[in-house]
């Protein structure tokens, strides 16, 4: 197990996909902003404001906890469809730049089994 949060690879992921995409947002126009990139944000951050909850509570000797932190990280996988989803729709209608698309696109790809993997680790330790 990983010893700190800040070292954990899907943590780390979650939050270098946050940080991208608050970047891109930051130049959009108003409209597209409050429609789409509010939303995007608020999902992308809570990515990793979710597996954060996880972690802080794996506890393999108090099963309530377990059970708990298991929950957040299927909250964080709820979020990232969201976060996708206004991806997707941003995508759509032209908000990115073909640049942007190419530095938050294998982000995206690979944070499913990133998360998934951490998922099927709890309890291995």
């Amino acid at each position: 197990m990983v010893s700190k949060l800040k070292d954990l690879e899907v943590y780390k992921l979650s939050v270098e996909a946050g940080n991208i995409i608050w970047d891109i947002v930051q130049n959009w126009n108003d409209l597209q902003r409050r429609t789409a990139g509010d939303q995007m944000i608020k999902a992308v951050d809570a990515i990793g404001a979710n597996i954060a909850k996880a972690y802080g509570r794996q506890s393999f000797r108090d099963d309530k906890r377990f059970r708990e932190a298991k929950r957040y990280c299927y909250i964080a996988g709820g979020e990232l469809e969201e976060a996708i989803h206004w991806i997707r729709l941003a995508s759509m209608r032209g908000f990115f730049k073909p640049d942007e698309l190419e530095k938050i696109s294998p982000m995206i790809k690979t944070l499913p089994e990133k998360l998934s993997d951490y998922i099927k680790g709890f309890g291995s330790s």
